[in-house]
């Protein structure tokens, strides 16, 4: 599923994954559409080949609000606020 999502705050560190001992990131956005509010989770095994993407999408967000186009697969809610598994991002 796509999904066209708003960015509200800074990309933080969730944990370390033991695997690949890389971070796994949460990314607190909204749908641009619905307003719905996700935490993206972008696990090491899924942002390997877009690392360098990823890393200037992160650096970005800490200058403010990002729009991001992404795959993601939606997963349980935590917090009242549903996780999305990152897959790729969408031109």
């Amino acid at each position: 599923q796509t999904y066209l999502l708003v960015g509200k705050t800074n990309v933080t560190v969730e944990r370390t994954d033991t695997r690949t001992n890389k971070e796994v990131y949460k990314y607190r956005c909204k749908d641009k559409a619905t307003k719905a509010e996700y935490d993206v989770i972008f696990y090491p095994n899924k942002y390997q080949k877009v690392e360098e993407k990823l890393k200037s999408m992160i650096a970005c967000a800490e200058k403010g609000p990002l729009q991001l186009s992404i795959k993601a697969k939606p997963l349980s809610s935590r917090d009242g606020v549903t996780q999305l598994v990152f897959d790729e991002f969408v031109a």
